[in-house]
């Protein structure tokens, strides 16, 4: 990142740097952090989840001396923890909500065959906790899950699978002495939130599959391959009974995945579409979980080989042209 005198970086590149981390590691947009928010001189632009639960740590961050000398790696390596301490905190009281819903009491012990019904209440609150209407209306009646949810019957199992996936580690580090504790077969609230936590950090990864779909669908209503599609062709494929190509004009626009410069026409930018808003699958009243960001790994390769702010136009040429084509499709 480039640097002040005093070998520190400003507000908007420490969001950048946040963005970028939670990004690679699972692939969670923090609301306040999107790449395309306006930040001003004011330094407005602060994570949502910030302002709200730890606002004097946010005003402290924003103002004083860091708003004149910048920030360090220090503040930004405590910057990101304080971010996930909040995102932890928040896992537990959507937890809660859970097991209050399956009438559990959070300081009880939870039996072993009561750990998948806890895990699918969790995955709903979790995945509806920005839409309190559906929540309501899902949790009263869950056989509209599967129309309120693409592919529920694949997430229920993927949410079971993380308790597995728990359960299976406890067992391998239990010490001998602990064999009775596992054939007891009963859980904490701490052991409830290991397993939850790992669906926030791994849902990305299992979601995947959908996001090339879409991709795919996008690429192939490129005709002239510039990783764009023409806005007609955008909203015509909705007459072959496709979905999920229904965003308005104004809000691909303010997405920032509307071309408005060709003689074309209006066209969608592929890959700008394809990490917006509206194509995040999870949606938390702090957070987003989208789909990955391909570009990240074109990135990390560029910053591997140079580790300096500035590469002149000649070294970015031959690296580029030495990445497989794999790597570099729609990367535009």
């Amino acid at each position: 990142m480039p640097k002040n005198a005093q070998g520190r970086v400003d507000w908007k590149q420490l969001r950048y740097m946040a963005h970028r981390f939670f990004m690679q590691q699972s692939s969670i947009m923090f609301k306040g952090f999107e790449p395309n928010k306006e930040v001003n001189v004011s330094n407005v632009g602060g994570a949502q989840i910030m302002d709200q639960h730890a606002p004097s740590f946010a005003d402290m961050l924003m103002s004083g001396r860091w708003a004149d000398e910048g920030y360090s790696l220090r503040d930004a390596v405590a910057m990101i923890a304080t971010m996930e301490q909040l995102m932890f905190d928040s896992e537990s009281a959507v937890l809660e909500k859970a097991m209050h819903q399956l009438e559990m009491n959070p300081i009880e012990s939870i039996r072993r065959e009561d750990m998948p019904r806890l895990m699918e209440a969790y995955t709903v609150q979790w995945m509806f906790s920005s839409d309190p209407e559906s929540l309501a209306m899902v949790v009263r009646d869950p056989r509209v899950l599967p129309k309120a949810l693409p592919l529920w019957p694949e997430i229920k199992a993927f949410a079971e699978g993380q308790f597995k996936t728990m359960e299976h580690k406890r067992a391998a580090e239990q010490a001998p002495s602990s064999a009775h504790s596992i054939m007891k077969m009963e859980y904490t609230f701490n052991d409830a939130h290991e397993a939850i936590g790992s669906i926030g950090k791994t849902f990305a990864s299992y979601w995947e599959t959908e996001c090339q779909n879409i991709k795919s669908s996008l690429v192939a209503m490129d005709k002239g391959t510039t990783g764009r599609v023409k806005l007609s062709d955008f909203y015509g494929s909705n007459m072959d009974g496709e979905w999920r190509f229904g965003e308005s004009e104004a809000y691909l626009r303010d997405l920032g995945a509307l071309d408005d410069s060709s003689w074309r026409g209006p066209q969608v930018i592929i890959p700008n579409y394809m990490q917006a808003a509206s194509n995040c699958i999870v949606s938390t009243p702090n957070y987003l979980v989208c789909c990955v960001n391909e570009c990240e790994d074109i990135m990390g390769e560029i910053e591997k080989k140079f580790q300096t702010p500035v590469a002149s136009v000649d070294e970015m040429l031959q690296l580029v042209g030495g990445l497989s084509a794999s790597m570099m499709i729609l990367q535009i």
